[in-house]
């Protein structure tokens, strides 16, 4: 019960299918409307750069563009003038494109039923051409968009298949677009409700958890602990761990600390563990520093 050329022609149409509780068959309801979810992204297609007044426009808005108090905001005010000067200019572009191709294929025909009767003149054969060669560069330039739009890359460019690009973008559209949700067990298709409800969904699942997140506060305070004899300690350079010997197994488990530091002596009586460890200040010397067995 699919027809593609009923969805190339409408392609907004919604296929539903209802409750049978009413009737011996399953009822289907089709509808053609258009939802209104607000204006459209803003969009710059790639054939744009290749018109010679769309530089002059861009440069012009940007001088003509207000300035705020902060860097942000005249950067936010350039691009808000910018924007609103390419949809002016792309709607007159646009309608000035739709006449001349109109024109064009008028004053084509008329060459074509001339030469029905007759034999063309030079002057008419180059008029020819060149009505040619320019409805050939606007077909080539709607074919352009046409491809941007339906993010499709030919390994041919010159293959404009102008009825597949619809048929792609009309797709494209059919599947990103949401007809309808099913809020708190009800159906609903209003474009308001739609946007409020969506919003609320990402807002959960990208709202920060944590009101207050923890502060670093135990790197001042390692800080201070470090400052010993007056001396400011380097936190990545304090301590250098060669290495920790494995326990030696005597019948007590002594253990065997070889610890080389520049500027950090561990006391015996700071650790209970250790009765005697001197650490040379020059760890570049050739004496080794010494190390204790301690029972």
């Amino acid at each position: 019960m699919f027809c593609r050329d009923f969805f190339e022609l409408w392609p907004r149409a919604v296929v539903t299918d209802l409750s049978r509780l009413h009737s011996d068959h399953c009822p289907i309801l089709l509808k053609v409307g258009v939802e209104d979810f607000g204006p459209k992204v803003f969009k710059c297609f790639n054939s744009w750069f290749l018109r010679e007044d769309f530089e002059r426009t861009v440069r012009l808005a940007y001088a003509l563009a207000p300035r705020g108090g902060s860097v942000d905001r005249t950067i936010q005010l350039k691009l808000q003038n910018i924007k609103k000067a390419i949809k002016g200019w792309w709607v007159e572009t646009k309608a000035k494109e739709e006449e001349e191709w109109k024109r064009l294929k008028e004053n084509l025909e008329c060459i074509e039923r001339v030469a029905e009767r007759r034999d063309l003149l030079d002057r008419e054969r180059e008029d020819r051409v060149m009505l040619l060669k320019r409805i050939n560069e606007l077909v080539k330039i709607k074919g352009r968009d046409l491809r941007q739009k339906a993010k499709v890359k030919w390994a041919v460019d010159r293959d404009e298949n102008s009825s597949f690009f619809h048929g792609v973008v009309n797709a494209r559209n059919l599947n990103n677009r949401i007809v309808g949700l099913k809020i708190e067990g009800q159906w609903v298709s209003n474009p308001k409700l739609i946007k409020d409800e969506v919003l609320l969904q990402f807002q959960e699942r990208f709202t920060e958890p944590l009101t207050r997140r923890p502060k670093l506060w135990f790197i001042s305070r390692l800080c201070h602990v470090l400052k010993l004899e007056g001396k400011e300690m380097n936190l990545l350079g304090a301590l250098s761990l060669k290495s920790f010997t494995k326990p030696i197994d005597n019948g007590v488990k002594p253990y065997l600390y070889q610890i080389e530091s520049a500027s950090y002596p561990i006391r015996a009586e700071e650790n209970p563990t250790i009765q005697e460890c001197q650490i040379e200040d020059n760890p570049s010397a050739d004496k080794e520093p010494n190390s204790t067995v301690v029972p």
